[in-house]
């Protein structure tokens, strides 16, 4: 829920207010919270890190990524970015949605989308070379990479990661196959010099190596170690000769699989807990929070085959945690107005009295039973849940009401 200042979700004006938060902690508490917001101790930390305030963070949930699941065949890696512009080791990507922010390396699974690891970069003195011969940018691929080498997976990168030096490494030594776009003007890349018309393409390939140049709107370079020259044909028609339109296999791949992380980055732009902060490692701690919170919504999924939308996961999610921690704080005056699924009627303290007399009758006054109503049965009962401001029946619909939560 995006307001304009942290104070507004505290607002008490009818056009703004929100209740649930004054009712679950006092504004002055919450900003005590975010002020002492803290990941490390200080007396312990080392000037050579410069993750250092957030590293046991980015440390237990990297290890917890990697463990709670296993990937299907295709993986991909590509770079996320967080809006940031304030004075730190922040990277410039015109492609992205973001241009400034701190950038991190990511490997997703491409058939759920599963974040399984990330690097932060944090500078060329931050990334450890073990091959001098790929760069950097293969180094971060074969750190990410490192526990899913020979076990039969085909890895997808970009123009930034891809290189003929990485590639016959990864098939020679690591037993895994890949393919992606690739800049042209790479150290050890074949020349193409050919003038291609729109759907031609040249190939180069060596015994374990092949490399693309297709003409799309513009020339297309790419290298694989896992395809073969063959083209598939599309579900576009061309108008002109009114056959389908064909492509290379390993463009037609690549357009299908690549782009897990860019999804990621969509879905989370629109649901996100990331506020202004003037701590930078303050604001990549909340989100890291949206990528656990993203990887526990692909877990659900996979595991119960439900279509859930990434929203209706979230405000489940907290509900349930509501319901696991609840606000121990004095009820304010007035009363709630009506229980609700946001409400705490499963763990707070309930009793049953007498619906109140009306004053122009001499009897006392009966409300319908919730739980009645609910489960398409009509009942009046004499007595309710002031706290939950519901008419509930004596047995068993008061129990039932306050001890089930889809009754």
């Amino acid at each position: 829920m995006k307001k304009t200042s942290i104070r507004e979700y505290w607002s008490t004006d009818k056009v703004t207010k929100t209740e649930i938060f004054s009712k679950l902690m006092s504004r002055v508490r919450y900003e005590s919270l975010l002020k002492m917001l803290h990941f490390n101790d200080d007396n312990n930390m080392s000037s050579n890190d410069p993750l250092i305030k957030i590293r046991p963070v980015v440390t237990e949930l990297r290890n917890s990524f990697s463990k709670s699941f296993y990937p299907y065949e295709y993986l991909c890696i590509d770079e996320s970015l967080l809006l940031y512009k304030g004075r730190l080791f922040k990277q410039y990507n015109p492609t992205k949605r973001s241009r400034f922010g701190i950038k991190s390396f990511v490997i997703c699974d491409c058939k759920t989308g599963y974040i399984l690891d990330f690097i932060i970069y944090s500078g060329k003195n931050n990334v450890t070379e073990e091959v001098p011969s790929i760069g950097q940018s293969g180094n971060i691929t074969l750190t990410l990479l490192k526990s899913y080498v020979g076990k039969g997976h085909t890895l997808i990168t970009d123009n930034w990661n891809t290189s003929p030096h990485l590639y016959n490494l990864l098939h020679e030594k690591e037993k895994t196959n890949a393919f992606g776009t690739v800049r042209k003007n790479r150290k050890d890349m074949p020349k193409m010099e050919e003038k291609l018309k729109g759907g031609e393409c040249a190939n180069r390939s060596t015994h374990n190596l092949l490399a693309l140049k297709w003409r799309d709107k513009k020339d297309v370079w790419m290298l694989s170690t896992s395809h073969s020259d063959d083209f598939v044909e599309t579900k576009k028609i061309d108008y002109q000769t009114g056959e389908p339109k064909r492509k290379p296999k390993r463009v037609a791949d690549y357009n299908a699989l690549m782009g897990a992380v860019d999804k990621i980055d969509m879905i989370l732009s629109s649901l996100h807990c990331v506020r202004k902060s003037t701590k930078w490692y303050k604001k990549y701690f909340f989100h890291l929070l949206d990528l656990a919170i993203y990887n526990a919504y692909i877990l659900y999924k996979d595991a119960n085959e439900k279509i859930v939308t990434f929203e209706k996961f979230h405000l489940l999610l907290i509900k349930d945690i509501l319901r696991e921690y609840p606000p121990d704080r004095v009820e304010a005056k007035g009363g709630r107005s009506h229980s609700d699924d946001l409400s705490f009627r499963l763990t707070e303290r309930h009793f049953l009295t007498s619906c109140v007399t009306n004053e122009n009758r001499t009897y006392s006054s009966r409300r319908r039973c919730a739980v009645c109503t609910k489960n398409n049965r009509r009942t009046d009962s004499r007595y309710e849940c002031k706290k939950c401001n519901v008419g509930l029946c004596i047995e068993p619909c008061f129990e039932i009401y306050h001890t089930i939560q889809n009754y």
